[in-house]
């Protein structure tokens, strides 16, 4: 039993105060969650917003540029409307585009993120593939092309060319790394 108060002294609005609150406890009780009916632009919107806090500034970035591919397909459609197969056709369109594999991968993976934030993915994913992504790096640099690279690099008029990519050569780290490394990592 609970005991609330409808704060008025009309029979009516009381009733219906009192019809409207045992249907959310039900609701509660049941586990049942009211979905409200929203456009994929304004749930990725709030999506990003709630992770602003989580992501890095460059990841932030990059989220953004994956829902400026998406919206354009996805941004007038309700959230619950999205299914498999407009996936797969938003695939195949960035395909077409000249978008690589693993862009488009990675812009699917923000509409996975966008769905499970509002409980729909279950829904679709036994019917989404992510598209196959080549693995291959290609051809070590042979001895002699690396002399040539060195030399070329020795005659720059950059100063800190020829360090960076005699560390990156012998380290095999990324650009980034390099360019971002302090002493104290030394």
């Amino acid at each position: 039993t609970i005991r609330e108060s409808a704060d008025t002294g009309s029979k009516t609005v009381a009733r219906e105060a009192e019809r409207i609150r045992r249907r959310e406890l039900e609701e509660g009780l049941n586990g049942i969650r009211r979905q409200r009916a929203r456009l994929f632009s304004f749930a990725s919107q709030e999506w990003l917003d709630l992770k602003r806090s989580v992501l890095s500034p460059r990841s932030v970035q990059i989220e953004q540029a994956n829902l400026k591919h998406l919206t354009p397909h996805f941004g007038s459609k309700l959230i619950g409307d999205i299914e498999a197969g407009d996936i797969s056709r938003y695939q195949q369109r960035r395909i077409a585009e000249g978008a690589a594999a693993k862009t488009v991968n990675l812009e699917v993976g923000t509409v996975r993120a966008i769905l499970r934030r509002n409980r729909l993915w279950a829904n679709v994913q036994p019917d989404v593939h992510m598209l196959n992504v080549r693995n291959h790096v290609g051809p070590a640099i042979s001895p002699a092309e690396e002399g040539k690279l060195l030399a070329e690099c020795g005659a720059s008029r950059s100063r800190s060319l020829y360090p960076a990519v005699t560390v990156a050569l012998a380290t095999g780290m990324r650009y980034s790394e390099i360019r971002l490394m302090r002493w104290k990592q030394i």
